[in-house]
């Protein structure tokens, strides 16, 4: 009798056939990655406030690759903290934000790489709740992240970035989301990491 395994909980295929899948080498390529830096958030050029920002966050990254090319998705969630004086009128802008998937494109050239997405989904959500006792959340977001990095022996990549993103809408919890006249910038820079798992 043939042995059969359980391949994603949906399909049965022969352990010859699944053995000679794995031992075949496919064009995929997955990280994981960790990022941390400075950033700031320009609130309106009305109040002329950039609050001080910190970032630092982990995600995931895959794709095809096709000679030194890869395309692919990324993810990641990240924190803010905020380290400048906190104004009334602006408030804290301390928080989180979920990029919950992106299209990603990169490169790696010997010791050399690059990685770049564009950001489209997910919020920046603020921690800390209005006068009014209301979650504040800043949504519709059009920006991406640039990463240039040096290969190590170990599958590990190392490197710096650059990011910088745009909000187009403000949700109130008490109220239905408005669309902005003046998009709410968020820019970071740092330090990354990539492992790569296979």
């Amino acid at each position: 009798m043939k042995k059969f395994i359980l391949f994603a909980g949906v399909s049965l295929f022969p352990a010859a056939v699944m053995a000679s899948i794995v031992n075949t080498a496919l064009p995929v390529n997955f990280s994981v990655d960790a990022s941390g830096g400075y950033s700031q958030r320009g609130v309106s050029s009305a109040l002329k406030d950039t609050p001080r920002l910190g970032q630092y966050g982990f995600g995931i990254s895959g794709g095809y690759e096709t000679g030194p090319f890869i395309f692919g998705f990324c993810s990641d969630f990240r924190f803010i903290n905020q380290y400048s004086t906190v104004k009334v009128l602006v408030g804290n802008t301390r928080g989180t934000r979920w990029n919950i998937v992106s299209p990603m494109a990169g490169f790696r050239y010997g010791a050399m790489a690059a990685k770049m997405d564009f950001q489209f989904l997910g919020n920046y959500n603020l921690s800390n709740k209005t006068a009014d006792n209301a979650d504040l959340s800043y949504g519709r977001p059009l920006g991406g992240r640039v990463a240039v990095y040096y290969v190590t022996p170990f599958s590990l990549l190392i490197g710096a970035y650059y990011e910088h993103v745009w909000f187009g809408s403000e949700k109130n919890s008490t109220k239905n989301e408005q669309v902005l006249s003046q998009r709410i910038g968020l820019w970071q820079s740092g330090l990354t990491a990539s492992l790569d798992v296979f």
